[in-house]
């Protein structure tokens, strides 16, 4: 049976992030609203677990052939829905530039020659060698679709440590030799666009989520996270790295001293805060949740669906989002007086409420399907 907590916070995770992802004043109350982690950390981690979770079911089921038929089946849709929606926006970026709509948008740059935009736009973002903003999720999650099937038969031969050990291994390669810096670099320097994401880094959240999703039955597992006192830790981390968080920026640190040492240190290992801060956030989400398992918390219908047709919610909200900043130019150009940052205090509530067309829109489909397969 489906577990539509999951989705629910799959959705919320989808809601949160196009929020974010509008830049608006409305950001303020969802950006690390809850600590050194955002939206998208919540979403990776969520896919991961979900598919961890389905992908067990499938091989206990029909067996490894069918973990690896789903897996491809999930790559191919993935990759069609990214490539789709690629073309689409270079296509009309194109256009709009070309008609002096626009000067610039992440698909189409207007001072660079055709031949050269289909070679890094088309070509390599074919090959997912270029990801735009917000193109970048749906190209690591095709590659990680190829390394879950490992998880699983790993799981049926006893073996089940050992990929999430490489993972780590990967990561600590993220933390050493290939930075965000170095990604950065070459996404400056080259005519790839490897993205925001850095695949070594984000890899790691979500097989950790695959690892926990196939182990999810496991009564081990589930006594380890019941534990009174591994719960007592998680609600002061908790509450510790909230504080942190809020209240931080207001406190001033002497710069000699050895307190503004240990902040630069910090600093440095930002990324894995936020990586940790997320799984202890999770792990007290368990808690409220299995506190509350006898109550329907968590399952407001809306969002549910978004978690539920997250690919074409995720999708959707990418060309949304594109139209949205659009949109802002156009206030920009015809409207100078206006301050911007009321033009995005309107749109993006519509933004919002947009993203439930696709959900809505899918969720009628399978009803209507059911209906006549009954």
């Amino acid at each position: 049976m489906r577990n539509i907590k999951l989705d629910f916070f799959r959705g919320l995770m989808l809601l949160t992030m196009t929020i974010d992802h509008c830049y608006s004043p409305w950001s303020r109350f969802t950006f690390m609203t809850f600590g050194f982690f955002t939206a998208a950390h919540g979403f990776v981690f969520l896919s991961g677990l979900l598919s961890g979770i389905t992908m067990r079911n499938k091989a206990v089921k029909y067996g490894m052939k069918a973990v690896y038929g789903a897996a491809s089946a999930r790559r191919k849709l993935l990759y069609q829905y990214h490539l789709i929606t690629l073309l689409s926006l270079f296509l009309v970026s194109m256009i709009l530039v070309q008609l002096g709509v626009i000067d610039y948008s992440y698909y189409y740059d207007q001072g660079a020659t055709l031949a050269n935009q289909l070679f890094e736009k088309v070509v390599l973002g074919s090959v997912l060698l270029h990801q735009p903003n917000f193109l970048d999720i749906l190209p690591m999650y095709i590659i990680f679709f190829f390394l879950v099937p490992v998880f699983v038969r790993s799981y049926a031969t006893n073996k089940g440590v050992i990929p999430l050990l490489i993972s780590v291994a990967i990561y600590i390669i993220y933390l050493t030799l290939y930075t965000d810096a170095v990604q950065q670099h070459i996404n400056n320097t080259t005519p790839l666009n490897l993205g925001f994401f850095n695949m070594l880094a984000w890899q790691f959240l979500f097989f950790i989520g695959v690892f926990l999703g196939i182990h999810s039955k496991s009564g081990r597992l589930h006594r380890l996270l019941d534990h009174r006192g591994l719960q007592a830790t998680t609600i002061l981390l908790v509450l510790v790295l909230l504080a942190a968080r809020h209240l931080g920026p207001y406190v001033h640190v002497p710069q000699d001293g050895p307190a503004h040492y240990v902040l630069n240190l910090l600093n440095r290992i930002r990324p894995v805060i936020g990586f940790l801060n997320f799984l202890i956030f999770a792990h007290l989400l368990y808690i409220i949740t299995h506190m509350a398992r006898a109550r329907n918390w968590f399952t407001s219908r809306p969002i549910v669906m978004l978690g539920q047709h997250s690919l074409q919610v995720y999708t959707f909200h990418v060309v949304v989002v594109f139209f949205y900043f659009l949109a802002v130019q156009a206030v920009a150009h015809h409207l100078p007086s206006v301050d911007l940052k009321y033009a995005k205090l309107v749109f993006t509530p519509f933004v919002v409420l947009s993203i439930f067309i696709p959900a809505l829109y899918q969720q009628n489909k399978k009803t209507a399907h059911t209906v006549s397969a009954g």
